[in-house]
């Protein structure tokens, strides 16, 4: 019972909560799907509802992980903000400065590898694999987003395109 009681149940209901409030009513209520469609994909529809299963899924998945996972002793590393070195702090407002202002002229997928890189130094994060993922994954989402949904981002007016 101890287990239910924890802050990751109480977040993973919120999420549950939320994503059935999202995929039952918010979407069929809120957003038009047109009448004639070339293909299901182009649908309105389609990307807030993989967003919604998939939150509900991760939602299921952490309850099921409080409950039958192993117990964990809660221990308190948080660190106040003045106790940060000011780098620390600054990079997250320069990575949303990077994508913000960035986006036209450098485009999508380069503004996000910068975004995500400098969050992940703001983080501390030391592996190697984690910043290789911080590369690959915006360029993927980008690619699937222009040849997979046929939603063109930006390439960036610096490149030449």
């Amino acid at each position: 019972m101890r287990r239910l009681a924890s802050g990751e149940a109480v977040i993973s209901l919120v999420l549950i909560a939320t994503s059935l409030t999202f995929l039952f009513y918010l979407i069929p209520e809120y957003i038009v799907e047109p009448r004639r469609l070339q293909s299901p994909l182009l649908s309105p529809l389609i990307l807030p509802q993989i967003m919604g299963w998939m939150i509900l899924l991760l939602g299921v998945g952490l309850v099921l992980g409080t409950l039958f996972g192993p117990q964990r002793e809660r221990v308190e590393k948080s660190t106040p903000l003045r106790d940060l070195p000011v780098i620390q702090w600054l990079l997250p407002f320069l990575a949303f400065a990077v994508y913000y202002f960035g986006f036209e002229a450098l485009g999508a997928a380069v503004c996000g590898v910068l975004a995500t890189l400098l969050l992940f130094v703001a983080m501390g994060v030391r592996h190697i694999g984690i910043y290789l993922l911080g590369v690959v994954m915006p360029v993927g989402i980008c690619l699937a987003f222009d040849y997979g949904l046929n939603v063109p981002l930006p390439y960036g007016s610096l490149w030449g395109y």
